[in-house]
């Protein structure tokens, strides 16, 4: 549940979950009711997992192995390149942004907070927004790209370069610009865009396969319009992957820890992550009758994705079949039929604006 004060003077919930439907899709949550309880506005969504910045504080050198991290990658850049397809972009792209699925969901990737993401064309026309600067700055600064902290318009290299900063933060465990403090913002703003622009991209990826510089390389070179090459960048991970003998096969550094992450089991000893007894190892199968869940909608839609992805030659058959990468071909994605139905089913009163039989006891909202 997400809440937001209706006296603090100003709203942005309701559109984040207009944004959530319209981008509904594999990794973006869904919405399961929004209105008004006492004096909040209250969005109730998916229940997921723990953020990579909670699942890198878990780890014993608070950062992640690089092949998890390529694991990782591979699906940051399949949910941006799905949102960018919808024409919007994200604008605040962090660790705490990016949460793991439950349940039979466990090892997927999923993005949250979308009440910063904006359309990058006008909706109507599909003309790009016009760059222009003297932007305020929206997002966290940490991982904010060198032209939104100089103040201009953002675009789809703004995001890709955002996670090219979290990239290398979950890799290394740190940023240079990390530790830098101020007394104000603009200040502190100013002092992290100039540590960024004087870090050389050759130090800010020292150690680290070379893939890892050239993502950098791409997403800082391209300009304010340009169409991104997400085929190009995912396999920049992949390819580390192979050269490191792993797959795409979704284990990662927190699997002997996967009783600490699973927030149905209660609070017990077994539970402590200190514990010298192995945590059992978590059942998972990437069957795809598992992920729909009995799901006839998600079941159908993911035929018809599979069909176009084949006609467009974006995924060959035995890729689909054997990969075990991606349940579903974000490549090709359209779900505008899901969005209308998702949108009619909400529990939700546009006149009275208050959740579906919940008066003020919020509990009961679910």
């Amino acid at each position: 549940m997400k809440l937001e004060n209706t006296k603090k003077g100003f709203y942005i919930l309701e559109k984040e979950v207009n944004i959530m439907n319209i981008l509904y899709g594999p990794r973006i949550p869904y919405v399961k009711s929004y209105g008004q309880c006492g004096f909040y506005n209250v969005l109730v969504m998916e229940v997921l997992g723990k953020s990579l910045e909670e699942l890198k504080e878990l780890l014993p050198y608070k950062k992640m192995s690089i092949p998890c991290v390529c694991k990782l990658s591979y699906q940051m850049i399949q949910i941006l390149e799905h949102i960018h397809k919808k024409y919007y972009i994200h604008r605040d792209i962090k660790p705490d942004n990016f949460l793991m699925g439950i349940g039979n969901n466990n090892k997927f990737l999923y993005i949250i907070d979308l009440g910063f993401a904006k359309p990058y064309r006008d909706l109507s026309t599909l003309a790009h927004i016009p760059m222009s600067k003297g932007q305020g700055i929206t997002g966290t600064s940490r991982f904010a790209s060198i032209n939104t902290l100089s103040g201009y318009t953002q675009s789809r290299r703004d995001d890709l370069e955002s996670l090219a900063y979290v990239i290398i933060y979950l890799t290394t465990g740190s940023l240079p610009w990390v530790n830098i403090k101020s007394n104000s913002k603009d200040d502190l703003y100013n002092k992290i865009l100039n540590s960024k622009i004087k870090t050389s991209t050759e130090l800010l990826c020292k150690d680290l396969p070379k893939q890892f510089e050239e993502y950098v390389k791409y997403v800082k070179n391209m300009t304010y319009e340009q169409d991104p090459d997400y085929n190009y960048l995912k396999n920049l991970f992949l390819s580390v992957l192979n050269k490191l003998g792993k797959k795409m096969d979704f284990k990662y550094d927190w699997d002997n820890r996967i009783n600490d992450l699973n927030i149905f089991i209660p609070n017990n000893e077994s539970n402590n992550i200190n514990n010298t007894t192995p945590a059992p190892t978590p059942y998972f199968s990437p069957n795809i009758e598992k992920i729909f869940n009995n799901d006839s909608v998600l079941r159908n839609n993911y035929n018809k994705q599979v069909e176009i992805a084949l006609q467009k030659n974006i995924y060959k058959r035995e890729e689909i079949n054997e990969s075990n990468i991606e349940p579903f071909p974000i490549d090709s994605f359209e779900l505008d039929e899901i969005n209308k139905m998702l949108k009619n089913d909400m529990v939700y009163n546009k006149d009275k604006k208050r959740l579906k039989e919940a008066g003020c006891q919020c509990c009961i909202i679910y």
